[in-house]
């Protein structure tokens, strides 16, 4: 569930999408679901798509499923790398959070500022 990290994965910093770019082979999201369903034992990933484009996406790798091979699983690898050197807060903005909050504080809101501040140092988000 969530293998695109509630879309964060989709949308890489510069420095992230560089990586799978050299690759020449998938979109970040293929990346993504790919390094999820290759573990042993995955029946099914669920993947939250929000138009067209995002479910053929999502079809041209998974109708014939290749796991990650060494170089992929090594550029997984070098992401992770980065996006722990960002000290991201990890919240998919599920939102379970807000409804159970004495103050009515919209938590994920806050959070996605922080992440959007230390990913693209910028305090707008999208």
């Amino acid at each position: 569930m969530e293998p695109v990290k509630g879309g964060n994965l989709a949308n890489l910093p510069e420095d992230a999408k560089a990586v799978f770019d050299a690759l020449h082979g998938g979109s970040p999201t293929s990346y993504a679901i790919r390094y999820a369903v290759g573990f042993e034992g995955i029946m099914m990933v669920l993947s939250g798509m929000s138009d067209i484009a995002q479910m053929m996406d999502n079809i041209s790798f998974i109708k014939d499923f290749c796991p990650l091979n060494d170089e992929e699983l090594s550029a997984v690898e070098q992401v992770r790398e980065i996006f722990k050197a960002k000290n991201m807060i990890p919240c998919t903005a599920c939102r379970y959070c807000v409804d159970s909050c004495p103050e009515h504080i919209a938590i994920p809101d806050l959070f996605a500022c922080m992440n959007a501040k230390n990913m693209f140092h910028n305090w707008n988000t999208d």
